[in-house]
C-alpha cells in the first residue's frame, strides 16, 4: 500500500486529521527504523508528493516531531533523524509496542513490564499512606467486582480500571503519567497481552489483598501484595520472551 493510501486509510478508521495522520505515519518511520538516526529527512516537497498531502500539513507533522525530540530541525540547514532512544520520552512506548506490520514487539513489552513491576509496589505504598475514605471504597469495590471467570478482555477493562484507581489513591502526579503511558502500551497490545498475562488478570485474590491493606493504611502489606500481583504477568512475558528467543537460536 502507498503512504498517501495508508494515510487516507489510517483518517478514515481514526478520524483523524491530515496532519494528525502524517505525523503518525512519519513517527512511526523512525521508531521503527525506516529513518534511521543520523539519515537525513526527506524533503518537503518530495514528502508532499510521496503523501499527497499539502505542503502545509507535512510542515505542521515535521515540526510535531521535531517539538517531540525525534528529528533535528536547525533554524538552517538539513533535517536529520534524531535516536529516539536518547532524546523521546515515554509517550512514544505506546507506538513502539505494535509495528506497523501489526506484530507486537515483546522486547518493548518485557521493558515496560518491567517499569511497572519497579513502580507499582510504590505505587501501592503510597495509596495506602495517602488514600481518602473515598479512594479506599472504590479500590474495594472494583476489586469485589472482578470475576476470575469473566472473559479476559473484560478483566483487562476492569484491572485498568482498579489500577487507575489505585494510581489516583496515591496522589503522586508523576506515576499517574507514567501509568497514563503504561496503559497505553497495554491497551495497544490488548489481543496478545491479555493471553500472556491471563494469570494475572485472574489473580483476583491479589487484587482484593491490595485493596484490603490499601484501606487499612497498610503500607508494607499494600506494597507486598503489588508486587506478587505484577510479578505474575512479567514473569509470563519473561517466559514467553525466553521461548521466542530459543526457537530464533539456531
Amino acid at each position: 500500500m502507498h503512504a498517501a493510501e495508508t494515510i487516507a486509510q489510517h483518517r478514515r478508521q481514526t478520524g483523524q486529521s491530515a496532519v494528525d495522520a502524517t505525523f503518525a505515519l512519519l513517527q512511526a518511520r523512525v521508531l521503527h527504523g525506516r529513518w534511521a538516526a543520523g539519515d537525513k529527512v526527506p524533503t518537503e516537497a518530495s514528502l508532499v508528493a510521496e503523501l499527497g498531502v499539502s505542503r502545509t500539513t507535512v510542515r505542521e507533522a515535521l515540526n510535531r516531531l521535531a517539538s517531540t525530540g525525534l528529528i533535528v530541525a536547525p533554524h538552517s540547514g538539513t533535517r536529520r533523524v534524531a535516536d529516539f532512544r536518547d532524546c523521546a520520552g515515554l509517550e512514544v512506548l505506546a507506538e513502539l509496542v505494535v509495528a506497523p506490520d501489526g506484530q507486537v514487539d515483546l522486547q518493548v513489552v518485557r521493558a515496560v513490564t518491567e517499569m511497572r513491576g519497579a513502580i507499582a509496589p510504590d505505587v501501592a505504598r503510597l495509596a495506602a499512606r495517602r488514600r481518602s475514605e473515598e479512594a479506599a471504597a472504590r479500590l474495594v469495590a472494583l476489586a469485589g467486582a472482578l470475576d476470575p471467570q469473566a472473559p479476559l478482555q473484560r478483566l483487562l477493562d476492569e484491572t485498568l480500571a482498579w489500577w487507575t484507581a489505585l494510581v489516583l489513591a496515591s496522589d503522586n502526579l508523576a506515576y499517574r503519567l507514567a501509568y497514563n503511558t503504561l496503559r497505553s502500551t497495554y491497551t495497544e497490545g490488548s489481543s496478545l497481552l491479555q493471553q500472556v498475562i491471563a494469570d494475572e488478570l485472574r489473580a483476583v485474590a491479589l487484587y482484593r489483598e491490595v485493596a484490603a491493606a490499601v484501606e487499612r493504611r497498610d503500607e508494607a502489606g499494600a506494597a507486598a501484595s503489588c508486587a506478587a500481583l505484577v510479578g505474575l504477568g512479567g514473569s509470563a512475558i519473561d517466559a514467553v520472551i525466553h521461548t521466542f528467543l530459543a526457537m530464533e537460536t539456531p
